[in-house]
């Protein structure tokens, strides 16, 4: 019987060199941990700078295999010399970068079966950017994004060993995300050097029982497209891949590789945590959330969201379906997976001008082409008071109709205000706003608590006016994606009833007045106030 033994230098943190018999070798004290690191590309003409990961496998702390892995955007990386420095490398006053090679570059991308790729090409043709591929001419989402690993050795030893995290990887999830990079990193890389930011999952991109990556509300910063992507349990999920920008302004999100794409493309060994086990996407019913397209024509002229209220009423906002109503041979579309309906000027009953709200009654014919999608579950926005966490869910910033999903951040409720908008009724919720984001096209999507339940219907963000500078005015403004009002569902489903019964009623000034965001209260100064 021929037996065979694998031996393999390694570089344990003493420094000195032992060898390794797999075979007799017991896994138990075995182990991958990492840390983030930054790298920086030099050549004559320009520096360009990077997150990244440096990985090491040891066992009761020698390590036995080192892997750093950055995603680079560009042409040739052989024009640069490579650097990379750690958190603990750098000081206020001084920066040690250790100079590397590059081992192997391979594509991140290849054109097809990848609903990554099929979203960014989508993106890119309608309107998107990339960054930080898009800040150079001629660069190929294809050719030029490219998973690079690098050659630095030697970083783990005694004294850095507790800088390093267990390494652990699992698919994303619609939750709350941490990105540990080194952001404005070519300017100063010690400042923000393993700087975290928290965001949500937007949309989750999955096929054939595979994830690939995901988009996120979380804030893009200059040099964190390699960052390390970590879940609540600190295991991590991916890397940041980049900035999908709107060129309109209207918003944009980050975009995270996945760590299960990653491991297809690397000859790397670690076990998955068990909720890999089952697609993080996946659901038993669809979202009550759907897609509102208006049409002229065969033409889309703009789009939204709505929600299914009960089998027979779809609600959205009257700004969605305005076109509908006042332009001649147009139509809208209700779109739910590969399913769509049609909607005419009839079928929309509107309570009050004064108010972003509308109803598409559906006929029994019509709700048959929707019975996949169940009604959404009626929740209380009086039980989602203040700091409750709540998730918005719309089909903001595109419209893809091969990504039949909408998108969905988390935030918090900020506000829930209450007025008397009807006459010789009780006070009655009126208005939330909440930190979670809301995009063009998320208007007439869905607010939902941490139960799943309905409790609102989006109507807009924010547009503010740019700060002047020097005293002079600004004329431009800009949109604030993480700023969602929304008409809670208390007040919906009374103007249900109000339409539903043909009651007469109107809404009283002082609902007018906050949805138009006008002040009614009077301002008192005092001098000498006591509290």
């Amino acid at each position: 019987m021929l037996i065979c033994f694998v031996i393999r230098t390694i570089i344990p943190y003493q420094g000195c060199t032992r060898l390794w018999r797999t075979s007799h070798r017991s896994p138990c004290n075995m182990s991958w941990l990492y840390i983030p690191i930054c790298v920086r590309l030099r050549s004559k003409h320009e520096t360009e700078t990077y997150s990244g990961i440096h990985l090491v496998y040891v066992d009761n702390e020698i390590v036995v295999d080192e892997r750093t892995h950055f995603i680079y955007h560009g042409s040739d990386i052989s024009d640069y010399q490579i650097y990379v420095s750690t958190p603990q490398l750098g000081s206020h006053e001084v920066i040690r970068w250790y100079e590397v090679s590059q081992v192997y570059t391979r594509p991140v991308f290849s054109s097809h079966k990848d609903p990554l790729y099929d979203c960014l090409k989508f993106a890119l043709e309608n309107g998107f950017n990339l960054f930080p591929l898009n800040t150079f001419k001629g660069n190929s989402l294809v050719e030029s994004v490219q998973l690079v690993e690098l050659s630095l050795k030697q970083i783990f030893n005694a004294e850095t060993k507790n800088d390093f995290s267990p390494f652990t990887y699992s698919r994303p999830n619609s939750d709350f995300v941490t990105v540990r990079s080194f952001p404005f990193s070519e300017s100063n890389a010690s400042m923000f050097a393993d700087f975290r930011s928290t965001g949500s999952v937007a949309l989750l991109l999955e096929s054939n029982g595979k994830n690939y990556g995901c988009l996120s509300d979380l804030r893009y910063l200059d040099n964190m497209a390699g960052g390390v992507v970590t879940l609540a349990d600190n295991s991590v999920t991916g890397l940041v891949l980049g900035n999908l920008r709107k060129l309109n302004g209207d918003g944009d999100l980050t975009v995270f590789l996945s760590w299960e794409s990653i491991l297809s493309r690397l000859s790397l060994h670690v076990k998955p945590n068990r909720n890999l086990l089952r697609l993080s996407g996946e659901s038993d019913k669809m979202s009550p959330v759907m897609l509102v397209r208006i049409k002229k024509g065969s033409e889309s002229i703009s789009w939204g969201s709505c929600v299914k209220l009960t089998d027979l009423v779809i609600v959205t906002n009257l700004h969605v379906v305005r076109p509908l109503l006042e332009e001649k041979g147009v139509i809208g579309e209700i779109v739910a997976h590969n399913s769509a309906i049609t909607v005419e000027y009839s079928d929309v009953k509107v309570p009050f001008n004064e108010l972003d709200l509308a109803f598409i009654m559906l006929s029994d014919t019509m709700n048959s082409m929707l019975l996949f999608v169940a009604p959404a579950i009626i929740g209380s926005s009086l039980f989602a008071s203040e700091n409750k966490l709540v998730t918005s869910v719309g089909y903001g910033l595109f419209m893809n109709s091969k990504i039949p999903l909408p998108l969905s951040s988390r935030g918090y409720i900020s506000a829930l205000k209450t007025t008397y908008a009807f006459r010789l009724d009780a006070m009655i919720p009126t208005m939330t706003i909440s930190s979670s984001s809301c995009w063009n096209g998320s208007s007439g999507g869905g607010i939902f608590n941490v139960r799943g339940e309905l409790i609102g219907i989006i109507c807009s963000n924010a547009q503010v006016y740019i700060p002047s500078i020097e005293s002079k005015k600004m004329s431009g403004t800009e949109k604030v994606s993480l700023f969602c009002l929304s008409i809670p569902i208390e007040l919906v489903l009374k103007c249900l009833r109000i339409v539903d019964q043909s009651l007469d009623a109107s809404l009283q000034q002082n609902a007018k007045d906050l949805w138009n965001l006008e002040t009614r209260t009077t301002d008192i100064y005092d001098r000498d106030l006591k509290l």
